[in-house]
């Protein structure tokens, strides 16, 4: 490193980088969450919710969610698991069911233990 080189250029470089990673990730795949219960931080924040309460979509801004901001995420789950797309009034409650191996390898599918539907596959 010069003398005159700034590290800070580095590493504001490198978080933009890795938030515009974590905003792929999150768009529409994730639901996630900073309230320990319920959704009461999300409920104030201007982000996109899902039908969950939880956060489907970070916008520009918001200091609850922005990785930027670096707070705890308490809640998550995949937008495909999502409890409220559960048909019982108490959300889905995933298990894990592993089919037989083929050669050297398992499928997981994920499965309701309330309503029987299955999901995504592992």
């Amino acid at each position: 490193m010069n003398l005159g080189d700034d590290p800070m250029i580095e590493y504001r470089e490198k978080a933009a980088a890795a938030e515009s990673v974590a905003a792929d990730y999150l768009d529409g795949q994730m639901h996630i969450g900073r309230s320990f219960y319920n959704h009461p931080l999300e409920d104030d924040c201007p982000c996109v919710k899902a039908e969950c309460g939880l956060v489907a979509e970070v916008v520009d801004g918001c200091e609850e969610h922005s990785t930027r901001e670096a707070r705890t995420i308490r809640q998550k789950h995949v937008a495909q698991a999502c409890p409220a797309l559960c048909s019982t009034p108490l959300g889905h409650d995933w298990e894990t069911v592993w089919s037989p191996p083929v050669g050297s390898q398992a499928l997981a599918t994920m499965a309701c233990r309330r309503c029987g539907e299955t999901g995504y596959q592992t």
